[in-house]
């Protein structure tokens, strides 16, 4: 009953699924199935179509009928609200360019769809949340006349950061930023981007 949540979340309305009875390791786990199911029903959750003929002892589909007593049965948090959560700690207390909120919305959207954004999930949320700051602070002009490894450290806390997570800098400051053909290229075959490290020195002496 899960994957019609998540067809729900993925923006269909009333998913629909078909029981695959071949796929059952016995008939024990066929009737626990079975149960299952009539519960939901119960609950208001589904609602089921019964076979024909020798099969009208089968279901021979489930709709969903009700996604908030669906989620409520299963005891499964609906993804807007785990993305709304999310997000809220990935925004709170930052003080960010209007469109990096911009971002943070279409990353929201993404989430509350149970999408990735740039390979994130909302478990990163606090991960990522380094990428706005470390992506704020290029706009505030904090990587001039710093090296790369001491901007990450003086933005973040931590020297690598960046480095680790420039691919989310990059998408962040893309429509912000005029980056350089190679930064798409780059992203888009796979290896590490170098717009980032244009914008700031490489690595050299710390001079904190």
């Amino acid at each position: 009953m899960g994957d019609l949540l998540d067809r729900f979340e993925a923006g269909r309305a009333s998913p629909i699924g078909y029981p695959d009875y071949g796929a059952f390791a016995s008939v024990v786990a066929a009737d626990a199935f079975l149960k299952e199911i009539s519960r939901a029903e119960e609950a208001g959750a589904v609602s089921l179509a019964r076979g024909r003929g020798p099969k009208r002892n089968e279901i021979a589909h489930v709709r969903l009928t009700s996604a908030e007593s669906l989620y409520r049965y299963l005891g499964r948090t609906p993804a807007p609200k785990i993305a709304e959560d999310a997000v809220g700690r990935l925004v709170a207390g930052l003080e960010l360019d209007p469109r990096l909120k911009d971002a943070a919305a279409a990353i929201a959207a993404a989430w509350s769809k149970a999408k990735t954004w740039n390979t994130f999930t909302p478990a990163g949320a606090d991960r990522l949340r380094d990428a706005f700051v470390l992506a704020q602070a290029i706009l505030d002009g904090k990587h001039l006349n710093v090296d790369y490894r001491t901007f990450s450290r003086r933005a973040v806390g931590h020297s690598k950061t960046l480095e680790r997570l420039e691919s989310a800098v990059v998408r962040l400051l893309g429509g912000i930023i005029d980056f350089p053909p190679e930064a798409n290229a780059d992203r888009a075959t796979g290896h590490r981007p170098r717009t980032v490290r244009s914008s700031v020195p490489d690595r050299g002496t710390d001079r904190s």
